[in-house]
């Protein structure tokens, strides 16, 4: 089981500029994923990767579901696949203590591949509300571009671009 649930912090309540749009590359970043690894945009290339990205532990649920539903579909070998806790955190709450908590609750099989945006940055690149309790979804070809984008609970409506995007590999 996947799931995730940060410190009880204050979440800004933000709308950022637009989102990537189909075709474009994924934005730049600079994240430490649960293992301590920094990693970057270009740590999604060579694969086609599905991305999850939530900006709230209020969204954790749903990010897992997205996540299960990725893994059944497609399980580990067609599909890489990323989570982002892109959190807008407190000076006061360190990254690590996020990272730690995760840690905690993210299997270890899939640190590597859950990153932690302490202070929101990449959020902001996305356009996603930073506080939101929906996850963002991604699909990036292997060149790292943006394939398909969804927002919201797993469901057969917002699932089926996402789905469609996949299958035209």
């Amino acid at each position: 089981m996947i799931s995730v649930a940060a410190a009880p912090v204050a979440f800004a309540a933000t709308t950022p500029r637009g989102a990537p749009r189909k075709g474009t590359e994924f934005p730049t970043f600079r994240a430490e994923n649960l293992e301590g690894s920094e990693r970057t945009q270009t740590d999604l290339r060579g694969r086609e990767t599905f991305v999850v990205v939530v900006t709230s532990p209020a969204a954790a649920d749903r990010m897992t579901a997205w996540v299960r539903a990725a893994q059944a579909r497609y399980g580990d070998r067609q599909l890489r696949r990323v989570v982002f806790l892109a959190l807008d955190l407190s000076v006061v709450v360190p990254a690590f203590l996020v990272r730690d908590k995760a840690r905690g609750k993210v299997p270890r099989a899939y640190w590597k591949d859950t990153f932690v945006d302490a202070h929101g940055a990449l959020a902001e690149q996305l356009g996603v509300a930073t506080g939101s309790d929906s996850p963002f979804v991604y699909v990036l070809d292997p060149r790292g571009r943006v394939k398909a984008v969804a927002r919201g609970a797993l469901s057969e409506k917002t699932a089926a671009p996402i789905w469609a995007a996949v299958a035209a590999t």
